[in-house]
């Protein structure tokens, strides 16, 4: 890594923490959408130097790839084996069908490049962080991460709003409420406000379904991305790059060893504060007239498919 490099990803880790620490105090944004916005406006603002356009696309991917080795740390494995098979079986049944439906919905809509195959993956399991890990292995563009991104914060937002007052008028019980609010809106935070919002015990079981969720991604991302990989004609392997393979050795670690609460405390801010600065300099390389052409129709494709991801929980709910 040459002296450059290093400068611009300390510049981009500087900054974010700071990001970090303004988004506590801005309920409706998390630090990720607000590095992605900052980027993305001073981009926009300030024309960036050719020279330093490698720069900025070098520091973007190894701050994804780091933040995603350090919020594996914070993935438990110990809450779902409580649930119960049944329980767990539905909540991965519907993770399937709704990553199937992504695939599907992206050929029928016709959606160029690989932004509403992100916007897909990311409703399906947990938003950002989801997008984050599939973005190497899915697409080679990193804007598109971007877009995706915007996309899956904008709608779990209006999703937090809205689901628990639609839901606050439909006759069904508190554990319901609960499944059908974590399995289907984006991010933690989004599962936690509208779970906590209408009680303490929707609430748990909100945030119960969505660490099922959560902890399908290892997996999932290996499975979407080899049928994703394999109908673009790149070839059936499930060669990963090695900081998926961390990921994955992690995740499976902390089945059965319990970190301390404090360092997975801190090690899950750290990877926030990575993923911003990821955030950041992609958004610095993201051009407005290229989001508000692709970030329409991945908009569109996912509303169709939170309306979708939607039927299809609430129809495991009942059965």
């Amino acid at each position: 890594m040459d002296r450059d490099k290093l400068y611009n990803i300390i510049g981009a880790l500087i900054a974010s923490t700071g990001i970090y620490f303004i988004a506590k105090h801005i309920p409706i944004l998390n630090s990720v959408m607000l590095g992605l916005i900052i980027g993305i406006i001073l981009g926009n603002i300030i024309k960036i130097p050719s020279s330093l356009n490698g720069n900025l696309k070098y520091t973007g991917s190894k701050l994804l790839e780091v933040s995603i080795v350090l919020l594996a740390f914070g993935i438990s494995g110990s809450s779902l084996a409580a649930m119960g098979v049944p329980f767990l079986i539905k909540i991965i049944i519907g993770v399937i069908l709704v990553l199937v439906t992504a695939i599907l919905l992206h050929k029928l809509l016709k959606c160029k490049g690989s932004t509403g195959l992100l916007t897909g993956f990311g409703t399906a399991i947990c938003g950002s962080s989801a997008i984050a890990a599939a973005s190497p292995v899915i697409s080679e563009d990193k804007e598109d991460a971007g877009i995706a991104i915007a996309v899956v914060n904008l709608l779990g937002a209006l999703g937090t709003f809205i689901l628990p007052a639609i839901l606050a008028y439909i006759d069904i019980d508190d554990s319901q409420k609960g499944f059908l609010i974590g399995g289907t809106l984006h991010a933690v935070g989004n599962v936690a406000g509208a779970g906590y919002a209408m009680n303490d015990y929707i609430g748990e079981t909100a945030i119960a379904v969505k660490m099922v969720r959560v902890a399908s991604l290892s997996p999932m991302v290996i499975i979407y991305s080899y049928f994703v990989n394999r109908d673009k004609g790149k070839g059936t392997s499930f060669k990963l790059p090695l900081y998926l393979w961390l990921f994955i050795a992690i995740t499976i670690l902390t089945l059965f060893i319990e970190f301390p609460n404090n360092l997975v405390y801190y090690l899950k801010i750290a990877g926030k504060i990575f993923l911003t600065a990821a955030m950041l300099a992609i958004g610095l390389r993201l051009s407005l007239k290229r989001l508000f052409q692709s970030g329409k129709s991945a908009f569109i494709y996912g509303v169709i498919l939170f309306a979708i991801q939607m039927i299809i929980y609430t129809v495991l709910m009942l059965i």
